[in-house]
């Protein structure tokens, strides 16, 4: 790392779950990657679908009857990391086309040349290794609610089943992560083929020159056609009235996600903005995959961005591989194409809570 890099790392050392200095410790040793090994498959009925309330909200399930997604779609989960052996997810996490083949998978070379030694599913940007496992637990459960496999006779099943998840982990076990990670994270996603960034930065922060970094990165994507979703946060705070980054940058492929209930309601937790968070969707107790090859239940706006996630990893697969980022947010916030919920629209841009189904249908 450069001089210039180090000085700027140091200056951009930011806690994303808090404001205190966050140090760099040894964690404890990650599973091996075994995504390669055959996983026993059983065509059969996942038997916790039925416990997925968010997915029947959203029809997930009419929407599988049209399509159920294509691993060329690319997702880039950046946060927390994932449990990549997670027999509910192994499927379906992206294989590195310059490292995964046996013989380079593990020869501690850079056989791409992309700058990172046997980056076969993603780096830890934590750790600096290339096993970014998740030992906190929100974004293996959004990987669940993004691309569990389905109808393979065990736990849940993803929005867009058959999507490939790129494992990108900046945020460590206690919920802290550097910002120049996190803009690392992002920029190794643009050079390695993600066509969605799932976000997860769910405090977010109001420093404006903390702003201008992370901005450059947003727009870097935008300039490759690169949509990244995002959650509004989890303070209860009008987004609109104080400037809080990223959900109040104004990129034109940024989606900010607020959460709500089984009712239709936004949840207490969820940040709000009539102007900065464009829909809501399911986050309060969703049920979905865990680390250890569990599962188990979650809350947040990161929640709620995991579904929209899938759903526009569904709608671009499904309408065009290479539609513009302004039309995959025409077919997931359009007027016809939300589920519109009076009581919501003061607070949310669309006024309305996704439906993935009306995104494929309409």
């Amino acid at each position: 790392m450069s001089r210039n890099r180090r000085v700027l790392s140091a200056l951009l050392a930011f806690m994303v779950f808090g404001l205190v200095a966050c140090r760099r410790t040894p964690g404890p040793r990650d599973p091996k990657i075994q995504v390669w090994k055959e996983v026993p498959y059983k065509k059969a009925k996942d038997p916790k679908l039925a416990q997925q309330w968010s997915l029947k909200k959203i029809q997930a399930d009419k929407a599988w009857k049209l399509h159920q997604g294509s691993s060329q779609i690319v997702v880039a989960l950046i946060g927390t990391g994932v449990d990549y052996n997670h027999p509910d997810l192994m499927r379906n996490i992206w294989l590195n086309p310059g490292e995964a083949d046996r013989k380079k998978r593990e020869n501690g070379k850079d056989d791409d040349g992309n700058g990172y030694v046997d980056d076969v599913i993603g780096w830890d940007f934590v750790d600096g290794d290339n096993t970014p496992y998740d030992r906190h637990g929100v974004d293996t459960h959004a990987a669940g609610i993004i691309s569990a496999v389905k109808d393979n006779g065990i736990g849940v099943a993803g929005i867009a089943p058959r999507t490939s998840l790129m494992v990108l982990r900046y945020i460590n076990d206690r919920g802290y992560g550097y910002l120049w990670d996190a803009i690392e994270a992002i920029r190794y996603a643009i050079r390695n083929g993600a066509r969605i960034i799932y976000f997860n930065w769910s405090y977010g922060f109001a420093k404006r020159e903390y702003a201008k970094y992370l901005g450059q990165a947003f727009r870097e994507a935008e300039k490759k056609g690169i949509l990244i979703i995002t959650g509004a946060g989890n303070q209860s705070n009008n987004v609109d009235g104080k400037a809080i980054y990223p959900p109040s940058f104004h990129h034109e492929n940024l989606i900010v996600v607020g959460a709500s209930t089984k009712e239709d309601r936004l949840a207490g937790m969820s940040n709000f903005g009539r102007r900065n968070v464009d829909i809501v969707a399911p986050g309060v107790d969703v049920f979905s995959t865990l680390p250890g090859g569990k599962y188990g239940r979650f809350s947040g706006t990161a929640t709620a961005a995991a579904h929209v996630v899938g759903a526009a990893a569904l709608t671009l697969s499904y309408r065009a591989s290479n539609m513009p980022v302004s039309k995959v947010k025409e077919f997931l916030l359009g007027q016809k194409r939300v589920d519109y919920i009076p009581e919501l629209d003061a607070y949310i841009l669309s006024g309305g809570r996704l439906n993935v189904y009306k995104a494929l249908s309409q």
